[in-house]
């Protein structure tokens, strides 16, 4: 509510508002887009930047390997439930934040459930779906007035996700 006050004050823009999403549970997902898809009649802008990088292999609530489901699944959610908003406001644009550290991926085990799990090797494969992701949102919506693109954010050292690798 702090920084929603901030930008209200520095842009002079009423309409800034709050709403929370963990994207480790689809139930709270779904809520979300729901809560978004009520209250605004139009989208023309999703950025889907979210990671996680556990040390240790973790699970959501449903038996997802955390750092997929947070940086490769929530994207999927999200984009699939807020389309109908951004088609009906096109032209509109998904934004996928992704790396180009990205490699890896392993689609027979994506979970880390036959091999060991690495933080950095995990996070270098969800990075990896998450570009591959991209471009199958991208042909999937062709035509639509939805741009679907997927993009290295630059460097984040310094920061929190940086000092968990």
């Amino acid at each position: 509510a702090l920084v929603a006050a901030h930008i209200r004050g520095a842009t002079g823009n009423p309409e800034v508002w709050v709403e929370t999403v963990d994207l480790e549970d689809a139930t709270s997902i779904t809520s979300f887009t729901s809560r978004i898809s009520q209250r605004y009649g139009s989208l023309k802008l999703l950025v889907n930047n979210a990671a996680a990088v556990p040390q240790e292999r973790s699970e959501t609530p449903e038996g997802h390997e955390t750092q997929f489901a947070v940086g490769v699944l929530s994207y999927h959610r999200l984009t699939r439930a807020l389309l109908p908003l951004l088609s009906a406001s096109a032209p509109s644009q998904v934004l996928n934040i992704g790396s180009t550290f990205a490699g890896g991926l392993d689609t027979s085990d994506l979970s880390f459930s036959r091999r060991p799990y690495r933080p950095l090797q995990a996070y270098q494969a969800s990075k990896q779906a998450v570009r591959m992701l991209s471009w199958g949102w991208a042909e999937r919506v062709q035509g639509w007035g939805v741009a679907v693109n997927c993009c290295h954010p630059g460097a984040v050292m310094g920061t929190k996700v940086a000092a968990s690798m």
